[in-house]
């Protein structure tokens, strides 16, 4: 099993994606002059003006405060053009390109004190491709708002898919005419604002899904809420826990508070009754910036040979979708779930004429049908397919998609969503969960994600997917004992590490029983994961700041990704990295490994807060390579073993490593491995402790640095300190002194060893191990590994730091 990678860490908003926003406009309160009463930084003039056209203006006399800041806009008029304006404009492309939506643009319009502001009028307007989206009119600003004051002005209009303004830059006008009397006169503006309400209209251009005409990747999530006891497939609801219920309601406010703090931008449902009111779960997803994906059964052996079954299917669908057409929260509808190899003609001739009914009842949504992975099902039907926007295929390769996306990408040019991809929590083979609270999962979850978004940065062949599933679904055993019960079936193989899929065990989330109170949720490794990849991240990159003669940095993160393993780097030159403070994978205590830095943080119910201090003055330390080498976090996180930790004894803080075994030489062993090359060199030490007298056989325990090529074989190193070369099967360098019948029980025992890679190395493990021909106890803790010739921290006059976590 190779180490998980890294991501950048992240700062978590609610996304609100689905409701309405502000658009950034540069210089919006023309704070920034180029120089004062000059041309205003991100605007320009028609010329029109005998005074240079626009300007910045400070007080001075004309009010006594602008409507924001310390600046305001004027434009002279000079009086004898009668009623012509003068004209100043945003710089076209600063402000962002036009989107399907409504847009709301509001200008504050001023009277000066002197009586100098124009009789004519103000217009304010947005513009995209030189076509006016939105304008209005203030006649006669010197009657109508009163003198020394501001008065917003707004103006309000909307872009169609397809209007001649769609996708073209915006550009902000504003305007002042003259009155007619021929006398030289001003207007004045400030405090601009534009707000955005998306459309949230779905499209589709080649392989892409677009959201208002930008590219649309969905980060999703199968969502079926069914508490322990309930089944789905077995009666009423049916899958439906979305209409209007205190028990769903209660389940939805749980859950959502779980999607925002994952990032999740689409959940994909199972179950839609068209009578039943769904109002209030659309409002909350909207409210949440999520969207839906609708899907509802349909019976693969139903007759669609025969005319009335296929217009009652296009009857229930569209009676689903045309209230629905115009719903922020609907992306769109996935119409029966999972059709298998083997359906005919009149099947697919029916899904393409209900997607058709479909799509005229709501053409801002999407539409297709989910099916198995066989891509023989799109190949032989894509053409006709005429009214499905995209495929959705259920994908599960185990670990990696293997050649599905560039399979599909020779059978298709239609967009993919991948409506469920994921790996169970079970190891079938024992009938447990996998170790490191499900670890092996999260990290198949990522490498199946990084390959999506790998595609995207290439070849754009999915646009995402949705990880199945949200929560265990004690149901779905069929010959278990009930749905009060987690089965350990069915099971069904699979290119998984154990061989199977094991249908009760796929959730994010535990499934808890909480009596007759809402059953609790309990995240596995997998949220963590993937909350770190789907949130929008901060600059991982932070340049620290003069303090004195010393250099400090700050940032954050969200309270609820406090025990996710994290790593701080610094650079000089953005190129070169080295480990300067890490929180050895569980806490949100950040442990410097650098003499000269100093680490501080205070929590929150809502975040972290970190500040790194490098002390100018302090020397440098070489780092520990290991995570959680103190145990701290009070388990193996970091570490690759299948025994835990203890509080009864530890040689510094609150837990040990814990190593028991039976005897015959089962030989339990604790570590974590990294990228090595020729001619390295290791330092490993840690310290040792049995609670009772070992006997005097082949029973010790000890630390070891294990050499491998690029084919896993040991490798004999170097020795070149303290510790003694191990060569043949289990080459490597082990540390000294063993613990063993010489050394005195309850008494921490420091063990070291030194050693050089030799030629051929590509990787070096660490190891804590325990030899027991006997049974016994051993303890281990405080475990350092250095790369004896690595560069002292790279601290000088330009500092960078990178925090990177793993999503845990």
């Amino acid at each position: 099993m190779s180490a998980k990678s890294l991501l950048p860490i992240l700062l978590i908003a609610a996304p609100f994606a689905l409701q309405a926003v502000q658009v950034p406009v540069p210089n919006a309160s023309f704070e920034q002059p180029a120089i004062a009463e000059a041309q205003a930084t991100g605007w320009t003039s028609n010329g029109g003006s005998i005074s240079g056209g626009v300007n910045s203006y400070s007080l001075g006399g004309t009010f006594s405060t602008p409507a924001y800041g310390e600046w305001f806009h004027y434009l002279n008029l000079p009086g004898f053009l009668g009623p012509n304006p003068s004209v100043t404009e945003s710089n076209s492309g600063l402000i962002g390109s036009a989107a399907t939506g409504t847009y709301t643009l509001t200008v504050a319009g001023g009277n000066r004190i002197n009586g100098a502001t124009t009789d004519g009028s103000y217009k304010i307007e947005l513009l995209a491709g030189g076509n006016v989206i939105a304008s209005q009119t203030l006649n006669n600003p010197k009657a109508n708002i009163p003198v020394d004051s501001w008065q917003d002005i707004t103006a309000v209009g909307t872009v169609e898919l397809g209007d001649p303004t769609d996708g073209q830059d915006l550009t902000i006008r504003l305007s002042a005419f003259e009155g007619t009397g021929g006398i030289a006169s001003q207007g004045q503006f400030d405090n601009v604002r534009l707000d955005y309400e998306p459309g949230n209209v779905f499209t589709v251009s080649g392989r892409q899904i677009l959201l208002d005409g930008t590219p649309f990747e969905v980060e999703g999530i199968c969502y079926q809420p069914a508490a322990i006891g309930e089944n789905p497939s077995a009666g009423y609801p049916f899958g439906d826990y979305y209409w209007i219920s205190s028990d769903y309601q209660a389940r939805w406010a749980r859950d959502f508070e779980n999607f925002r703090k994952m990032g999740i931008n689409v959940i994909r449902i199972y179950g839609w009754d068209p009578a039943r009111n769904h109002d209030a779960f659309l409002q909350l997803a909207a409210d949440n910036g999520i969207y839906v994906l609708i899907n509802r059964y349909v019976n693969p052996l139903s007759d669609f040979s025969n005319t009335i079954v296929v217009n009652d299917l296009i009857d229930e669908w569209t009676s689903i979708a045309t209230p629905l057409a115009d719903n922020p929260a609907v992306m769109g509808f996935l119409i029966g779930n999972e059709a298998n190899p083997g359906q005919g003609i009149t099947f697919w001739n029916a899904m393409n004429t209900v997607a058709g009914a479909v799509k005229a009842a709501a053409p801002k949504k999407l539409v297709s049908v989910a099916i198995t992975n066989d891509l023989g099902q799109v190949n032989t039907w894509n053409a006709s397919m005429t009214n499905f926007d995209f495929w959705a295929v259920q994908v599960y390769n185990g670990f990696s998609f293997g050649s599905f996306l560039s399979d599909y990408a020779v059978r298709s040019s239609k967009p993919l969503i991948i409506t469920e991809f994921g790996y169970d929590a079970l190891d079938g083979r024992v009938d447990t969960e996998w170790p490191n609270n499900v670890e092996l999962p999260a990290n198949a979850l990522e490498n199946l994600w990084n390959e999506l978004r790998a595609d995207e940065a290439g070849a754009d062949i999915a646009s995402g997917g949705c990880v199945f599933e949200y929560a265990d679904e004690w149901w779905k055993d069929s010959g278990g004992i009930s749905a009060f019960t987690q089965d350990f079936g069915p099971r069904w193989s699979g290119p998984f590490e154990d061989g199977q899929g094991n249908e009760e065990w796929w959730g994010i989330f535990r499934t808890i029983d909480n009596g007759s109170s809402i059953d609790n949720l309990d995240p596995r490794a997998a949220f963590y994961r993937l909350a770190a990849m789907w949130n929008e991240p901060f600059e991982s990159i932070l340049q620290a700041s003069a303090i004195g003669q010393d250099l400090q940095v700050d940032f954050s993160f969200p309270a609820h990704l406090r025990e996710q393993s994290m790593i701080v780097e610094s650079s000089n030159d953005l190129l070169n990295w080295t480990l300067v403070a890490t929180n050895n994978g569980g806490s949100s205590e950040l442990s410097s490994t650098a003499g000269s830095l100093t680490v501080t943080s205070s929590e929150t119910s809502e975040e972290v807060n970190i500040t790194l201090t490098h002390d100018a003055d302090a020397p440098s330390a070489l780092q520990n390579l290991l995570i959680n080498g103190d145990f701290e976090t009070g388990d193996a996180s970091g570490w690759i073993t299948d025994r835990g930790t203890t509080d009864s004894v530890a040689q510094s803080g609150t837990y040990s490593l814990e190593l028991t075994a039976t005897g015959t030489f089962t030989v339990p062993t604790a570590f974590q491995s990294r990228p090595a090359s020729p001619g390295d060199e290791f330092y490993l030490s840690g310290y040792l402790r049995t609670p009772a007298a070992l006997p005097a056989d082949i029973t010790n325990g000890l630390l070891k640095i294990v050499y491998l090529n690029s084919s896993g074989t040991p490798l004999t190193p170097t020795l070149s300190g303290p510790g003694v070369i191990i060569t043949g099967e289990f080459a490597g360098a082990e540390s000294q002194p063993y613990l063993d019948d010489s050394q005195p029980a309850n008494t921490w025992i420091l063990s070291e060893v030194q050693a050089i890679a030799p030629a051929g190395t590509a990787e070096v493990q660490f190891f804590a191990i325990n030899v027991d021909q006997s049974a016994n106890t051993m303890y281990f803790d405080a475990i350092e590994a250095q790369d004896v010739n690595a560069d002292p921290v790279p601290f000088g006059p330009n500092i960078f730091f990178r925090v990177t976590n793993n999503g845990r």
